[in-house]
């Protein structure tokens, strides 16, 4: 009987997430959650915050600053759209 007691009330959890208009302004940068935040269902959150970095780290190698965080920035937001999604 107790077992059907536990069962009969749920708990309700809300499914939000956030996304931040920019990830990059002058030299400003938002990475993982604060940047992003997903519910945690989906388990999707600190998977983009590694890739955010990941990413980061692969544009600097290569470009200046203000050319890498633009890159990133319009990369991340696909990454970001395309993790929603599913």
């Amino acid at each position: 009987v107790q077992a059907i007691e536990r069962i009969l009330f749920k708990k309700k959890v809300s499914l939000t997430e956030t996304i931040a208009d920019y990830s990059a302004v002058d030299d400003v940068l938002l990475l993982g959650n604060s940047a992003h935040a997903l519910h945690p269902i989906a388990a999707q959150g600190l998977n983009l915050s590694i890739r955010d970095l990941h990413h980061l780290l692969n544009q600097l190698e290569h470009k200046t600053w203000q050319q890498a965080l633009q890159d990133w920035e319009q990369q991340r937001l696909r990454d970001q759209t395309w993790t929603r999604r599913y």
